[in-house]
């Protein structure tokens, strides 16, 4: 009676059934995500730490001392993210709608003497019925994004937890392996490698995202807007995420600039001063400081941003590389996905090196970078 189940399956029917399993994990990807998402974030918050550790453990300082004074670092760092949004943030709500009427005023200043100068009849009314004014205050102050954040602050706590026990347990991961490979278990080797890579890319993007934080914070801070603090933080939170991070964050910015001075010399100034900085950070020194062992391509990069977003919010928005670095060691595992690892790549491996010289080559270099770190 199962005596088909036994014969060869057509491509056909192996990419319908592949496209299966994938539309399950997906669905159970969002179903688990209040789950799965704090799980993660202290994975990947752990990994970014354990340099901390490893550098305390090197200087003589008991393990138990390590992990508390790492997790006190990221505690004042998490506390002040917290501490100036919940100072920030209402004040900026609340001005909300000022800024809104103020630029409902501008506008149709424009129309005005668009009316007078060029003759174009009903020009005040077209920009008065352009926008919905009053949905704009409201989309802004109930927006999905700043609750979900605000929801995953409640639970920090919980996050902390899972990156302390993660910690506590690092110094035995080596030996975990190498038992499970001798227990017939898969080989980690590669995973291993994929964590080292993982580790620098969150390690150096924390770096260039203080960096844009700084300077964009002093950016809007010279041209006298409101809340510079906040848009320094804005700035530092969302250049975790790929390619239009940094947009996303100059936006308010240019907005409160606009409205605030009567010049609009201001805002173009400010426009200016955050393109400049994304460009040389994001285009110069980033790509300086990762290398190409990061071969993601931009167009994959810019998908796995959407596709984390609509799995997880803003956060999976935040882990899209990280993520899908994970994915990709997984296909490039995979005797029937590899072509996948391939494609998603920029094709940046050196001709004729293996792909186990080229994890060495990584596994060294990446060894190297958090060494005394």
């Amino acid at each position: 009676m199962f005596k088909g189940l036994n014969q060869p399956k057509s491509p056909g029917v192996k990419v319908l059934l592949s496209l299966a399993c994938l539309t399950i994990i997906i669905g159970g990807l969002r179903a688990a995500a209040e789950f799965l998402v704090p799980i993660t974030l202290g994975v990947f918050l752990a990994m970014l730490s354990l340099p901390l550790t490893t550098w305390l453990k090197q200087h003589r300082v008991p393990g138990a001392l390590a992990v508390l004074f790492t997790v006190m670092i990221d505690v004042l760092i998490v506390g002040g993210i917290i501490y100036i949004s919940s100072l920030s943030m209402p004040r900026f709500m609340e001005a909300v709608p000022g800024y809104v009427s103020q630029l409902q005023i501008k506008l149709g200043d424009v129309a005005a003497w668009m009316e007078t100068e060029t003759k174009l009849e009903g020009a005040v009314e077209a920009f008065d019925n352009l926008f919905d004014w009053q949905a704009m205050v409201e989309l802004v102050k109930q927006t999905e994004v700043i609750q979900r954040v605000t929801s995953l602050f409640s639970k920090t706590f919980f996050v902390l937890v899972i990156m302390i026990f993660l910690l506590t347990e690092s110094g035995r991961f080596p030996e975990k392996v190498k038992e499970i490979f001798e227990a017939n278990g898969p080989d980690f080797d590669r995973f291993r490698s994929a964590s080292r890579d993982i580790q620098k890319y969150l390690g150096i993007k924390t770096l260039i995202s203080v960096v844009t934080g700084t300077l964009a914070g002093v950016l809007t801070w010279a041209f006298g807007l409101e809340f510079f603090l906040l848009w320094g933080m804005v700035a530092f939170i969302f250049n975790y995420i790929p390619v239009i991070g940094s947009i996303l964050a100059a936006i308010p910015a240019v907005f409160v600039a606009l409205v605030q001075h009567d010049s609009i010399l201001t805002s173009v100034g400010v426009m200016i001063g955050y393109l400049l900085i994304n460009m040389v950070l994001g285009n110069f020194v980033e790509p300086l400081l990762l290398g190409r062992r990061f071969g993601l391509s931009t167009v994959v990069v810019i998908l796995s941003v959407l596709f984390w977003g609509w799995v997880w919010g803003p956060i999976g928005m935040f882990l899209s590389v990280p993520l899908t670095m994970v994915v990709k060691v997984m296909l490039d595992n995979s005797d029937d996905f590899k072509w996948l690892s391939v494609a998603m790549g920029k094709g940046l491996t050196p001709p004729h090196e293996s792909i186990a010289e080229s994890e060495a080559r990584a596994l060294e270099g990446a060894e190297n970078e958090f060494t005394g770190v």
